[in-house]
């Protein structure tokens, strides 16, 4: 758990400046598949010894903790200031019904298929959300970097009292 939460706390950084330079579109679908493919790694290091899983969840975290942040900051770049509010009830919505859900379904599949289905079931929801983004794509342009706000990291957890208290999250 330390190797997850390291990993989560570390690269959550790189992440999100990367994010003010680059597409959060591509970024967010890199990202993706990325931890989609982390949570294979970790599905077989999971087999190898604590010390590969270690370094898997390591990296698997640090890739998927920070997707919540893009999230947001991607959906702020094209908000005005009245719809904040709005879209990040929904977004703290959809994140508690996933919250909930997640771990019933993936409960499930443990029960059925062993505890590999952890990380299976990860990889396949990192997956879906890879070629959600890319449909995406061609479906709005690109915003260009003048108009984008600058990446927050906010919290998981973060109730809307503390992301609306948070001036940056609305520059």
């Amino acid at each position: 758990m330390i190797a997850a939460i390291l990993g989560g706390a570390t690269l959550q950084w790189p992440l999100g400046r990367l994010s003010d330079s680059f597409d959060r579109r591509k970024l967010v679908t890199v990202a993706a598949f990325s931890a989609a493919a982390l949570a294979v790694m970790a599905m077989f290091a999971s087999t190898v010894s604590l010390a590969a899983l270690a370094a898997a969840a390591f990296f698997y975290a640090g890739i998927s903790l920070p997707m919540y942040s893009l999230c947001i900051a991607h959906t702020n770049d094209f908000l005005k200031a009245d719809q904040l509010v709005a879209a990040s009830g929904t977004l703290i919505l959809l994140y508690g019904t996933g919250a909930i859900g997640g771990p019933l379904v993936d409960g499930v599949l443990m029960g059925w298929l062993g505890s590999g289905a952890y990380w299976g079931y990860l990889a396949a929801a990192y997956g879906a959300l890879g070629l959600f983004a890319v449909y995406r794509m061609t479906r709005r342009r690109v915003l260009p970097r003048e108009e984008k706000g600058r990446f927050v990291a906010v919290p998981e957890n973060a109730t809307p009292t503390v992301t609306s208290s948070t001036p940056d999250l609305l520059t």
